[in-house]
This record gives C-alpha cells, sequence and structure tokens, in this order.
C-alpha cells in the first residue's frame, strides 16, 4: 500500500484506495485547468508535467495553504504514478534513439516531481472565500430547528431525514461518511445508548484504532430516537448511503441560502461536527475529546476545531455538555497524549473556560 506523509509530524501513514481515487480525480481536474488556460484547443492533451508544475505552482499565492496541500498531494500522486508508467516503458524500449528520448523525458518529469514536493505554504493566502472557508464552524440549537422547520414547510423530501441527521451529527459528531459503518451496541441498561462507529481516517498516525465507542446517558427520549432511527436508515444495506447522504447536503445548501442569504459563513453537514468538537472541549480533557472524535493524538481537535471563547457560550450551554456522549475508557488510554503532557508541565497553559453558571465544569 501507497503511503502519504503526515504534515505535522512527518511519520509515513498508509494511503487508502478512496484517497487514491479522490488524488486522481483532483489531479485530471487540475490538468484540464491547466490545458485550458495555457493552451490552444488543440494542444489541450500535449500539455507537460514540467508546464503543469510551473502552472500550479503559479497558483500558489492565490490560494489557502490548506487548498495548496491537498493540490500538491494529489498532484505528487499523479505525477508519481506517470514516473512509474515511464520507468517501465524506458525498461521495455531496446532502440537507442527511444531509449534517448524517453530517458530525457523521465529526468525532466523527476525535476518537475522535486520541485513540486519541494514546494511548501510559504505566500498562500491564510484564508479564502472559497470552499471550506466559507463554512459555519458554528451550529447552534436554533439554527437547526430553522433548517427543519424549513424543509417541512417546503415539503423537501428528505425533510425527515434531514431533521434527524441533523440531531444525530450534532450530538454525535461524526463525519458525514462515518454514518454508514456506525451501528448501535446492545446495553445492559435499556435508559444508554451505545454506537460503534468506524473511525474514517482509520490507520495509526490519523486515528486511535478502527472504531470508537459513543456512551450516551442522558440523552433526552425523543432524540434517542431519531439518533436511532438515523442510524437505522443510513446503515440499511439496501441504501445508497453516500447517494443519501449527499442529497442531505445539496438539500441543507439551498436551505441555508434560502434562510440567510446575506451569511457568509454558511452551515454544511460538516459543521456539526466543528460545533461537537466545541462542545467537548468545554466538558472534557484534550485526550477524552480524541476518544470522542476518533483522533490519534490529542493535538489534532486542537490544530483542526476551534473552541468557544469566554463570554460567546451558546444558550443552554450545561444541558448540551450533559448531551455529550462519554468516551469509552479504553479508547482514551490508545489516544497519544502530547499536549496534555505539555499542558501538565506547565500548568499555566491548560485553558479554563469561563462558564456562564456555576454549574459548568469544564473538565469533567
Amino acid at each position: 500500500m501507497d503511503t502519504d506523509t503526515d504534515p505535522r509530524s512527518g511519520a509515513r501513514r498508509p494511503r487508502q484506495a478512496k484517497t487514491e481515487a479522490d488524488y486522481a480525480k483532483r489531479a485530471r481536474q487540475l490538468l484540464t485547468r491547466c490545458a485550458t488556460e495555457i493552451a490552444r484547443p488543440e494542444q489541450r492533451h500535449a500539455v507537460t508535467w514540467a508546464e503543469f508544475v510551473t502552472w500550479l505552482l503559479a497558483r500558489r499565492p492565490g490560494v489557502a495553504a490548506t487548498s495548496w496541500q491537498q493540490y500538491k498531494s494529489a498532484s505528487v500522486f499523479l505525477l508519481e504514478r506517470a514516473i512509474d508508467l515511464k520507468t517501465a516503458a524506458l525498461a521495455a524500449v531496446s532502440e537507442s534513439g527511444e531509449m534517448r528520448a524517453l530517458a530525457t523525458s523521465l529526468a525532466t518529469m523527476q525535476t518537475a516531481l522535486r520541485d513540486l514536493q519541494a514546494a511548501g505554504t510559504e505566500g498562500c493566502l491564510r484564508t479564502t472565500r472559497r470552499t471550506s472557508s466559507r463554512k459555519a464552524k458554528r451550529f447552534d440549537e436554533a439554527d437547526r430547528h430553522a433548517i427543519v422547520a424549513e424543509a417541512e414547510r417546503i415539503k423537501s423530501r428528505y425533510a425527515g431525514d434531514l431533521a434527524d441527521c441533523l440531531l444525530a451529527a450534532k450530538r454525535c459528531g461524526l463525519r458525514p461518511a462515518e454514518w454508514a459503518g456506525t451501528r448501535l451496541v446492545p446495553s445492559d441498561d435499556p435508559a444508554v445508548l451505545v454506537l460503534r462507529v468506524p473511525n474514517a481516517k482509520a490507520d495509526t498516525v490519523r486515528a486511535h484504532g478502527p472504531t470508537r465507542t459513543l456512551v450516551f446517558d442522558r440523552l433526552p427520549e425523543v432524540e434517542r430516537r431519531a439518533v436511532e432511527r438515523w442510524v437505522r436508515r443510513i446503515s440499511d444495506p439496501t441504501l445508497d448511503a453516500p447517494r443519501l447522504i449527499k442529497a442531505l447536503g445539496d438539500c441543507l445548501h439551498g436551505i441555508t441560502r434560502a434562510l440567510w442569504p446575506r451569511r457568509t459563513k454558511h452551515i454544511a453537514l460538516y459543521s456539526a461536527r466543528h460545533e461537537f468538537a466545541a462542545l467537548a472541549k468545554v466538558r472534557y480533557r484534550p485526550a477524552e475529546v480524541a476518544a470522542l472524535m476518533g483522533h490519534a493524538s490529542d493535538v489534532t481537535a486542537t490544530d483542526h476545531y476551534g473552541r468557544y471563547r469566554a463570554g460567546a457560550f451558546p444558550p443552554g450551554l450545561q444541558t448540551l455538555l450533559d448531551r455529550l456522549p462519554k468516551p469509552d475508557p479504553s479508547e482514551i488510554l490508545q489516544v497519544r497524549r502530547k499536549l496534555s503532557v505539555k499542558l501538565d508541565r506547565l500548568p499555566g497553559l491548560r485553558e479554563a473556560p469561563v462558564a456562564p453558571d456555576s454549574n459548568v465544569r469544564p473538565n469533567v
């Protein structure tokens, strides 16, 4: 299996087949854009890798650092495959003229690859108004109710699924792609709801294990039924789960633009995971947050998910904290506690959110 390099630790991690397919698709899209911009129509299939890398590097100042990393990873992947094919072709020929031509082409491609691999995020935009930068990182209860009401008002065919999905996503913090493999786990206590969630990034670098366990013991009955209903619905083997998730995302996109046309950041399905993380960081310690989110290290949530600032807590904070799931103790032990060790050594760095009432306990 091929590997990627983790941008923070430098460790090698196995690359999943879906990731490779996504890389190939993204790189080909970039190649098409490059050919459209720099070549005449009749030459669009004649753009060289050297020309493509030059074009891509020139785009770096106009994209955010996170987008650049995606562009770079995808392009490196496809270029490495092209080099492998060229190397195999060179080994298969015997005519000297053809060998020289292939060797020259191979050397040019290898130089382009080195140039691309050496390109960091220097000069990239800190943020843009495109893609993920326009997705809301906060998703309060009032907005959820407004979205569900609007879906029912317009009689959307997805109104019921969207209502259950949004509630479940806010309470569980799953990545949208993780729902299809999520299962309800029998519990000895009928009042306790247990979910077994497949970690989408299940390798030794990015996840603490292949699955994570969410234990709810204070979820209201109406919300528990909604979560159970959604898990059974999306995990139905006869259902095309990715297609339904895509349809719900499209439905949510249309509704949020209709409800809040002046907003610069709009709620997406992934917004619920950001909201979950922010709440979890109010209640739990870093390793516990990592266990709930399926992270291998307690640093990840700090790097990629925001927290609530003092004085900006949502209404009914204590109620929302009580409805959070509890992490499995054995999974907490699997988390690499880099941040916790640092904070424990320097107690002054450990943030304790200023709660709006004395009943809120930041680290339960």
